[in-house]
C-alpha cells in the first residue's frame, strides 16, 4: 500500500525511519501491558466461563470448539445475547499452540494489541500524511489506559481482534478505493473479508458500515465515491457481509429486535427480521462512543461527566473541559486546513469515546471502547500534528507535550493492568471510586466471598444493602452469604421485606429456598423453588435445588430426573454430572457414577471436591490404581 511522502522541515516533528518508529511503538506497548503475561495473571471473572470451563477449549480441539460456536445453539443459560464465534474459536486455538495455561493466552493478547498499534500507525500515516505524527498517534493506543481491561483480561480477545480486522479492513478498503476502476479488486474483496471476520470477532466491527463512507466523505487520504453506482461497488459487499452475520447470529438465537419476530414464520418473514436486527445491532455497534458524548449533555453539570465517567464527580468535571478544547482544535484545524480539520472532527463525533473513561472508568471492556481508541489516537496525532505546524509552537516543546501525555498515560495503565492480577483487586479499586454503589460493592462481595473471606464478603454485603435497602442484589447477597456464614435466620429476616418489595425477582426466592434449606425446611425450600419453575422452566439453579432436596428424602429417582432437566439447559455446568454421580452412586449404579464424576473433573479440573468423590468412590469400588490418578490432583489442588 502506498504511503504519504513526509519530509523533515523547520515547524515538524523529527523524522526517522519507520521501523523505528515501529520499534518504538511496540517497545512501549511491551512495557505497559507486558506484566499480564510475565506475571501470569489468572483466568478471572468470565474468563472462566470463556476458558475454564470449557473442557474443548482446555484441550485444545479447534474444530469442535469451531463447530459449536459458528453452527451451534445458544447455551441457554448465558445470558449474554453475544455471538463471537472467531474469538471463541481462537481460544481452543491458543490453548492448543501455548498449552492450557494463562500465561499462554495473555502473550496472545499481547500481540494482538501489538499488531493492531502498527495498523493504527498505518491508518493515521495515510489520514494525517505525516508518520511523525502517525507515531504520535499509535504511542497514546499503545499505552493508553483504555486498553488496559481489553489486554489484560483474556475474554478482552473478541475486541482485540475486531480491532484488528477493522483497522486492517480500513486500510484495504483505502487502498481499493483510492485506485481508479470499476472492478470489485482484491483489495476491495479483502476489506470486506477482513470486515466480516471482525464480524464474527465482536459485534461491534459492524459500526463499519457506517464509518467506511464516512472515511470516504470526510477523512483525509480517502476518495469520494463517483457516483451511486461506484458507492454501490464499494459498500455492497460490506452490507452482505453485514447481512450474512446477523443471519448467523439469530440461527445461534434471537438477538435484538428478531427476538420479537421469533424463529417462526416463512423466508419472507425471515428476511425482515434479519434486516430488523441489522439495523438494530448497526445502532448498538456505534451506540457506545456516542453515548459517552451525548450522555453529559443529556444531564447537565458534573452529575451527567460522572455518568458517563462512572468515577467522581472531580474527574468527571476535568474530563468534560479537556474534551471540549480538543474539540475547539478541531474545529480550528479545520480552519487552517479543512480536509486535516474534517477528518478530525469525524474521528472525534463517530469514534471518539470521552476521556474520562480512560481516567476514571473500571477498565471493564463492557463498553467496546478499545476500537473506538483508535478514533482518540488519530485525532491525538492530528493534534500533535497541528502544535509542530500551525500553533506558535517550537517543534521541540510540541514533541515533549506529546511525549509527556503518553508518559502520564503509560502509567495510568501499567497501574491499570495490575486490576486484573486477581479477583479482588479490580473491584476493590471500584468500591474505593464508588464507596455508595450497591453494583460495585455486590461485586467486592461476591469475589471476596469466592477467594473465601467469608466475613469481608458479609462486610461489603452489608455495606451494599445500606446503600440502597430496596436492592435486589445488595439483599439477595446479602441473605446468601447470612447463610454461608451459618446465620440463615438473618437471612430471612432480610429476605422477608425484599420479596414484598421484589416478588417477580427469582434469585430473591432462590435465596430464600438456601435459607430454609440450612432451617432444615425442606418443604417450604421445595415451595420456593417450585415458585421459580413456575415462571421459568430452564432455570438450573432450581431444578439443582429440587434434586438436592430429593436426595435428602432419599427419593433418588426424582433426583435423576430433576439434574437431568438441568443438564439439558447447562450441559457445561460441572456441578451437574457430580451431583448426579452422587445420586446414582446412592443407587448402586457404580459405573454410571464413576463416569459422571469423571466428567466433573473434567469440566472443571480445579474443583477439590470433585477429585475427592471420584477418588473415594474408586476406592470403595476396590479400584485402588485408578483412585490414585484423582488423589494426586487433589493433593496438587
Amino acid at each position: 500500500m502506498t504511503t504519504p511522502k513526509t519530509s523533515s522541515s523547520p515547524g515538524r516533528l523529527p523524522e526517522i525511519s519507520t521501523r523505528l518508529y515501529l520499534g518504538l511503538l511496540a517497545l512501549a506497548a511491551l512495557l505497559t501491558f507486558g506484566r499480564a503475561t510475565v506475571q501470569g495473571f489468572p483466568f478471572l471473572w468470565d474468563a472462566g466461563s470463556a476458558v475454564s470451563s470449557s473442557l474443548e477449549i482446555r484441550e485444545g480441539n479447534v474444530g469442535q470448539v469451531a463447530a459449536q460456536a459458528f453452527g451451534g445453539q445458544f447455551d441457554p443459560s448465558d445470558r449474554s445475547g453475544t455471538y463471537r464465534p472467531l474469538s471463541t474459536t481462537s481460544l481452543a486455538l491458543n490453548s492448543k499452540l501455548t498449552g492450557y495455561n494463562p500465561a499462554g493466552f495473555h502473550l496472545v493478547n499481547l500481540l494482538l494489541h501489538l499488531l493492531a498499534t502498527l495498523l493504527v500507525f498505518q491508518l493515521a500515516r495515510v489520514v494525517l500524511g505525516s508518520a511523525p505524527a502517525a507515531a504520535a498517534a499509535g504511542l497514546l493506543f499503545a499505552v493508553h489506559p483504555l486498553a488496559a481491561g481489553t489486554v489484560g483480561w483474556i475474554p478482552g480477545r473478541a475486541e482485540l481482534l475486531g480491532a484488528c480486522f477493522a483497522l486492517g479492513a480500513s486500510l484495504l478498503y483505502r487502498n481499493a478505493t483510492s485506485r481508479s476502476g470499476s472492478g470489485w479488486s482484491p483489495a476491495l474483496l479483502g476489506a470486506w473479508t477482513l470486515a466480516f471476520l471482525g464480524m464474527l470477532s465482536h459485534e461491534s466491527v459492524l459500526g463499519l458500515v457506517l464509518v467506511l463512507p464516512l472515511l470516504d466523505s470526510a477523512a483525509p487520504g480517502f476518495s469520494r465515491p463517483a457516483g451511486f453506482g461506484e458507492t454501490l461497488r464499494r459498500q455492497g459487499g460490506l452490507w452482505i457481509a453485514a447481512f450474512v452475520y446477523i443471519a448467523l447470529r439469530m440461527h445461534a438465537g434471537p438477538v435484538g429486535l428478531a427476538a420479537a419476530v421469533g424463529s417462526g414464520g416463512g423466508g419472507l418473514v425471515r428476511a425482515v427480521a434479519i434486516c430488523q436486527a441489522l439495523f438494530h445491532d448497526i445502532l448498538l455497534a456505534a451506540l457506545p462512543p456516542l453515548s459517552a458524548v451525548l450522555n453529559p449533555l443529556v444531564t447537565p453539570g458534573a452529575s451527567g461527566l460522572e455518568r458517563a465517567a462512572g468515577a467522581s464527580p472531580l474527574l468527571g468535571a476535568i474530563a468534560g473541559p479537556v474534551v471540549l478544547v480538543l474539540l475547539a482544535a478541531s474545529i480550528y484545524t479545520m480552519n487552517r486546513n479543512r480536509a486535516a480539520g474534517a477528518g478530525l472532527l469525524w474521528f472525534w463525533i463517530m469514534l471518539l469515546p470521552m476521556l474520562s473513561y480512560s481516567i476514571a472508568s473500571s477498565t471493564t471492556p463492557d463498553h467496546a471502547l478499545y476500537l473506538p481508541l483508535a478514533g482518540l489516537a488519530i485525532a491525538f496525532g492530528a493534534l500533535a500534528q497541528w502544535l509542530a505546524q500551525g500553533a506558535q509552537v517550537s517543534p521541540n516543546a510540541a514533541l515533549g507535550g506529546v511525549l509527556g501525555w503518553c508518559l502520564v498515560c503509560m502509567l495510568v495503565a501499567v497501574s491499570r493492568v495490575g486490576l486484573w492480577k486477581d479477583e479482588v483487586a479490580l473491584p476493590a479499586h471500584m468500591a474505593r471510586a464508588l464507596p455508595s454503589s450497591p453494583a460495585t460493592l455486590n461485586q467486592l462481595g461476591a469475589a471476596l466471598g469466592s477467594t473465601g473471606k467469608t466475613q469481608e464478603a458479609l462486610g461489603a454485603f452489608r455495606k451494599a444493602r445500606q446503600s440502597d435497602s430496596l436492592d435486589a442484589d445488595a439483599s439477595t447477597n446479602l441473605a446468601l452469604a447470612y447463610v454461608r456464614a451459618g446465620k440463615p435466620d438473618s437471612a430471612l429476616s432480610i429476605l422477608g421485606p425484599a420479596l414484598q418489595a421484589h416478588e417477580a425477582v427469582p434469585e430473591l426466592h432462590l435465596a430464600l429456598a438456601e435459607a430454609l434449606l440450612a432451617k432444615g425446611k425442606l418443604g417450604d425450600a421445595a415451595s420456593a423453588y417450585a415458585d421459580v419453575l413456575d415462571n421459568d422452566t430452564t432455570n438450573v439453579v432450581a431444578h439443582m435445588g429440587l434434586a438436592q432436596i430429593y436426595y435428602a428424602r432419599k427419593q433418588f429417582d426424582l433426583a435423576l430426573i430433576e439434574l437431568s432437566r438441568a443438564q439439558a439447559y447447562a450441559p457445561r455446568d460441572a456441578r451437574i454430572p457430580n451431583n448426579l454421580g452422587l445420586v446414582l452412586q446412592e443407587t448402586g449404579r457404580l459405573d454410571e457414577a464413576a463416569r459422571n464424576f469423571q466428567r466433573a473433573a473434567q469440566l472443571d479440573p480445579s474443583m477439590p471436591q470433585f477429585q475427592y468423590n471420584l477418588a473415594r468412590l474408586e476406592y470403595r469400588r476396590g479400584r485402588f490404581t485408578e483412585a490414585l490418578a484423582p488423589v494426586r490432583r487433589l493433593v496438587n489442588l
